[in-house]
């Protein structure tokens, strides 16, 4: 069967090719599946536990280590309920967080991983797999409107609405990350462009 992307079970991905694919079109299957790769310790150290015996405790473990590294960063107003950041209810987000710990977080991996990013501020990637070859479209819509992109994520549900972090170099080596959080599915996009503009404009001005 397949999942959200596309993705077959039982085949067989590059990490890194997953990674980028699952960042890129926002794939909840691949987020998932990189989840049970990092429990099993081929991403980073398990914890120190008995093997898990059950797909909810691996993933409740993946979930408990999401959460330590989000403290130990700053992170103060975040929280991980899951590996995808799906609501869990109606009523009950999958995650937590502001639009100011986002943009941490993007300063942080853009630090000391700028690889996990460098997918992302792409329009479109062709991955293969073991067994398909796939074309993967950017989820950020406006990936090729924005002028020296760096990186950029999308992240959409019912609760948490339309969010969108960018990071992009708005004049020689001088970066900035803007997170919108709580916009509409479509409105996230033009509120970046409108940010994007105002803050190479006040840059160029001043």
């Amino acid at each position: 069967p397949e999942g959200d992307s596309k993705l077959v079970v039982g085949d067989t991905w590059k990490t890194k090719d997953l990674r980028d694919f699952t960042l890129l079109t926002s794939s909840n299957d691949g987020a998932f599946a990189l989840a049970a790769i990092a429990e099993k310790g081929q991403i980073s150290p398990p914890y120190n536990d008995p093997a898990p015996t059950s797909p909810e405790e691996l993933r409740n473990r993946v979930v408990r280590e999401m959460n330590d590294t989000a403290s130990k960063i700053g992170l103060t107003n975040s929280k991980f309920f899951n590996e995808h950041g799906l609501d869990r209810a109606a009523d009950k987000g999958g995650a937590y967080g502001s639009a100011k710990d986002m943009a941490l977080l993007f300063e942080y991996t853009l630090k000391n991983y700028p690889e996990i990013l460098e997918a992302t501020r792409y329009k479109r990637l062709e991955f293969n797999s073991n067994q398909k070859k796939y074309s993967a479209d950017n989820t950020n819509i406006v990936v090729d409107k924005i002028p020296n992109l760096i990186a950029s994520k999308t992240g959409y549900t019912d609760l948490a609405g339309g969010n969108l972090v960018i990071a992009f170099d708005a004049g020689l080596n001088h970066p900035i990350i803007v997170s919108i959080l709580g916009s509409t599915q479509e409105g996230r996009f033009e509120d970046a462009l409108k940010l994007v503009s105002a803050t190479i404009k006040f840059i160029q001005e001043n």
